[in-house]
């Protein structure tokens, strides 16, 4: 149970880290609403990959609650794209 805190917390560090980055760049030559489709797509991929690398290891270690917990964030970030990242124009940035 620990662990999946501790994953849940590393998860969560990266996608406020990954948020703080595209922050850090408001006021440059890309205009707020180019930096805002960056970042949300930016999240979308990092989810798909931790997803990705956990159901992996699920599947190598025979851990089944790392493949559920991997399939699941697969499922959010592939929720995410279509809803959010390809909401309105259609087109990801």
């Amino acid at each position: 149970m620990e662990l999946n805190l501790v994953q849940t917390i590393a998860i969560y560090a990266l996608s406020v880290g990954l948020v703080d980055e595209f922050q850090g760049r408001v006021g440059g030559a890309v205009g707020l609403e180019e930096l805002q489709k960056q970042a949300s797509v930016g999240l979308t991929v990092l989810w798909a990959v931790c997803g990705g690398l956990a159901f992996g290891v699920g599947q190598l270690r025979r851990l089944l609650l790392a493949r559920y917990a991997g399939l699941v964030l697969l499922g959010l970030a592939t929720g995410k794209a279509f809803i959010v990242d390809l909401a309105g124009d259609g087109q990801v940035a």
